[in-house]
């Protein structure tokens, strides 16, 4: 069975066969690949709560994708389709330990929801894992948006109790590999989306931004009317969804 590509992305699917073909491509570095955690836009719009969001996704993905593939590493795309586990830390893990089992030395994680990544990030993050650091991109809400691992330094045991998707993430990684003796690196703090609030926090930085997801981010917040008000004294927000017609997601399901 071939590995599935959509016709827009190219996007490469979480499967054994897609594994095999990657050691054929002409990359630059064969002992590091990343891996790309991108749900499909339908999954992201109902975890996150964020009406008529589902063309911002697929412009995350597909910036994602494109920095990846020009720093010339070689790449695995998984949707929540192909993650194994029942819990978002085994999924996580699992998944990492694919990587390994295919026979590379060192994994970069990403996700698909930082839109202020750059390749140079992801180059300086190659470079410290060939030094033997682990390395952490660290987000402003408490986790990571990005993870270099190597082989070495990976234990699945230990991730098992890591407070995964809380604000006590990284300081737990970071304890624990400490009490390990593993050298780490931290990259700069980035925002990630997780929210419609998290759209509006990152608007000072739209200018940073290609011009089509700066139109993806400003087609929700158009969409949206914010009604700040204090009810019993304490500050809140409301947002009113106005809909629109979306057209079909850009990845294939």
């Amino acid at each position: 069975m071939a590995a599935d590509q959509s016709d827009a992305g190219n996007y490469r699917k979480f499967t054994k066969e897609y594994y095999s073909s990657m050691r054929q491509v002409g990359v630059h570095n064969t002992t590091t690949a990343v891996l790309i955690f991108a749900n499909s836009s339908s999954h992201e719009v109902r975890s996150k709560r964020i009406v008529n969001g589902g063309n911002l996704f697929d412009e995350l993905t597909r910036q994602t994708v494109r920095m990846v593939e020009r720093s010339g590493l070689p790449y695995f795309l998984v949707t929540e389709k192909q993650q194994k586990g029942d819990t978002f830390g085994s999924r996580f893990t699992n998944a990492v330990e694919e990587i390994f089992q295919q026979g590379y030395q060192h994994v970069i994680t990403l996700g698909n929801d930082t839109p202020g990544l750059k390749r140079s990030q992801l180059a300086r993050a190659t470079e410290l894992l060939a030094e033997g650091q682990t390395v952490l991109g660290p987000s402003a809400d408490g986790g990571f948006y990005l993870l270099g691992i190597s082989r070495s330094e990976f234990q699945p045991r230990q991730w098992a109790t890591l407070p995964w998707q809380s604000a006590d993430l990284r300081e737990a990684f970071i304890s624990k590999a400490l009490k390990s003796d593993t050298a780490i690196c931290q990259l700069e703090v980035l925002s990630d989306i997780d929210s419609l609030e998290d759209i509006r926090n990152l608007a000072g930085q739209f200018f940073g931004f290609s011009k089509d997801l700066i139109r993806a981010l400003s087609k929700v917040l158009h969409n949206c009317i914010y009604i700040p008000f204090r009810p019993n004294l304490h500050p809140s927000k409301v947002f009113l969804h106005l809909d629109y017609n979306k057209g079909s997601p850009f990845i294939n399901r």
